[in-house]
């Protein structure tokens, strides 16, 4: 059953991985010098620190010496998405720009209140799971990730000092772990070879000796694993699937001989089983031929459990196998019928499966949700394909673009107290309308999306002349204010603004004479976040519109508004010499 994190958890990951930023880790590491967090022999954890090619920054956390096994086939072999998708086991933090943040953590962002502004500065986590789509993590995810990222953060300073800056130094790794109570961190050398392999070995006598009575055929097979770049929901798992289609062709002939859809449990022992099962069915090939190295070591057990050997083909079916399954199903529609299932072999208890996973009662309710997904050009979120879409070398520079004047920050200096009002006013309307709205739909893709409604965000600093902020009040205003502290109200404005500017300047601490308690509150949080330059998402400011106008009607706070494209902003001012005053 699914926990989420609390926002406490959430928030000590996030103080984490802003510390992981500050610290520029890709600056001394590659993405091949990896380091291991041991608390013991059993409790480990392995961190790739993404960044050194300038492309991707933030880190992948591998759980275990299997998932480290897992992702150093992926580093060492010759292989595919295919295999990226259904190999991986880790959390992931990535930063990017804020468009692309997925609405779940977008939620957590909001909650724990930061604001990384703009560029590509956001930072987002991502449960990578063997069948899954990338998902949220959960409560557990956070805490281990938490745990982990708070040690490495401790060795960084370490490794720094062990390791020449500047030079990658191939094999190598690192492991900070405990000895003794005490925290150590050493160089090491990877061997290679030995972490390619996954250490499960399997030793079945009784398989052995049953599989010497199977039929020995004289053909040969071609086995591979292709996901079928689909989302599926499905009531029994609490994240939305990635299914895969583990195929057998024939390589004379390129027909399909077998084919299962492979559940996110399914190892590469599950693999193994679907294999020896089909051999007991219909008999042992002379040999089994694969597309890669990571194919090669899922199914390296069926060599001495069944006396299979198992090779990289020079030449196979299997890639036209897989064109021909993605076209096909990218030609799916509403108009389109289950024949196409049959048509690349599915058998009809696997399309029943399919169906129910997938919540539908018809086959082509199913081939639509396949085609709607397979049909996107843009590729899905899910590391789809590529289908019918520019070539990447014709794909816009995203930098390029998100540099132009569009996203230009605009700032707007309100002239007079009138427009200090409408500009507040204007902030929360809109920006309460789109929280109000939500006009998210379920799969996070905007349908109805009015440009005029924005997320808005509000942070604050100080202003350096409060005698120009006072000079904004009404002359009413001021007249008011000046009778609270015992002073002339002067002739005109401009003499009552000098007055009580005066009396302020002197003692600031006699503020407070102005102010309710809701409005003290408020000044206290607007240095808050000045001292900590934080910024909060308006519909979590804990202070109403209503407050904040009126502290602007007293000179108490100045106030600029800006826009970009996607967001609009608010930021409050206050004067210097409140800074640390007693309130």
């Amino acid at each position: 059953m699914r926990k989420e994190a609390t926002t406490k958890e959430w928030k000590k990951l996030y103080d984490f991985a802003e510390k992981y930023v500050e610290m520029k880790p890709w600056e001394v590491l590659d993405n091949e010098e990896m380091v291991c967090v041991s608390f013991s022999e059993e409790d480990r954890g392995y961190f790739t620190v993404m960044g050194n090619g300038g492309m991707e920054y933030g880190f992948g956390l591998y759980f275990g010496d299997i998932a480290f096994r897992e992702m150093q086939l992926q580093i060492h072999g010759h292989n595919g998405d295919d295999y990226m998708m259904y190999m991986q086991n880790c959390i992931v933090m990535f930063m990017d720009r804020k468009e692309v943040i997925p609405p779940e953590q977008m939620e957590v962002i909001k909650k724990i209140g930061r604001n990384y502004g703009k560029g590509r500065k956001w930072i987002y986590f991502e449960n990578h799971a063997r069948g899954y789509c990338p998902y949220i993590p959960d409560q557990q995810d956070v805490i281990n990730t938490t745990r982990y990222l708070e040690k490495l953060i401790e060795a960084l300073p370490q490794i720094e000092a062990l390791k020449p800056r500047g030079m990658h130094l191939m094999g190598h790794g690192f492991v900070h772990k405990s000895e003794k109570s005490e925290w150590k961190t050493d160089m090491i050398v990877w061997n290679q070879n030995e972490l390619s392999k996954l250490p499960v070995v399997v030793q079945n006598d009784a398989l052995k000796n049953e599989s010497a009575k199977w039929k020995k055929l004289n053909s040969l097979w071609e086995v591979d694993i292709t996901h079928m770049n689909s989302m599926v929901e499905d009531e029994k798992y609490d994240r939305p699937l990635f299914p895969h289609l583990l195929f057998v062709l024939d390589h004379n002939t390129g027909m399909v001989i077998y084919q299962q859809m492979l559940e996110p449990s399914d190892d590469h022992l599950a693999v193994c089983r679907y294999l020896t099962n089909l051999m007991n069915e219909h008999g042992i090939p002379k040999k089994i031929l694969v597309s890669g190295d990571i194919m090669e070591e899922l199914l390296s057990v069926l060599e001495s459990a069944v006396g299979v050997p198992v090779e990289i083909a020079k030449k196979s079916h299997i890639n036209d196998f897989k064109r021909g399954l993605q076209r096909d199903m990218r030609r799916m529609g509403p108009e389109a019928d289950g024949s196409m299932l049959r048509a690349i072999g599915l058998k009809d208890e696997e399309i029943s499966a399919l169906m129910k996973m997938a919540g539908v009662k018809t086959e082509e309710e199913l081939v639509d949700i396949l085609g709607k997904n397979l049909r996107n050009e843009y590729g899905n979120d899910f590391g789809g394909m590529y289908l019918g879409g520019p070539e990447d070398d014709d794909l816009p520079d995203l930098d390029d673009y998100y540099d132009d004047g569009d996203y230009e920050l605009v700032w707007q200096e309100p002239k007079n107290m009138r427009e200090r009002i409408k500009l507040i006013n204007e902030f929360f309307e809109v920006t309460e309308k789109y929280y109000e709205d939500d006009y998210m739909d379920e799969d996070g893709f905007d349908d109805d999306f009015d440009d005029d409604l924005a997320p808005g965000m509000i942070d604050a600093e100080w202003c350096e002349d409060w005698t120009k902020a006072l000079g904004q009040c009404t002359k009413e205003k001021l007249t008011e204010m000046a009778k609270k502290l015992g002073v002339s109200s002067g002739k005109n404005k401009s003499e009552s603004a000098a007055l009580v500017s005066q009396a302020l300047l002197e003692k600031p601490s006699r503020v407070k004479e102005l102010l309710s308690d809701e409005e003290i509150a408020l000044i206290k949080r607007l240095r808050q976040m000045v001292s900590k330059k934080e910024s909060v998402m308006s519909d979590e400011f804990p202070f109403s519109k209503e407050t904040l106008i009126s502290l602007a009607e007293k000179g108490i706070a100045d106030i600029k508004y800006g826009h970009d494209f996607m967001d609009i902003y608010l930021t409050v001012r206050i004067p210097k010499q409140l800074k640390g005053q007693r309130l």
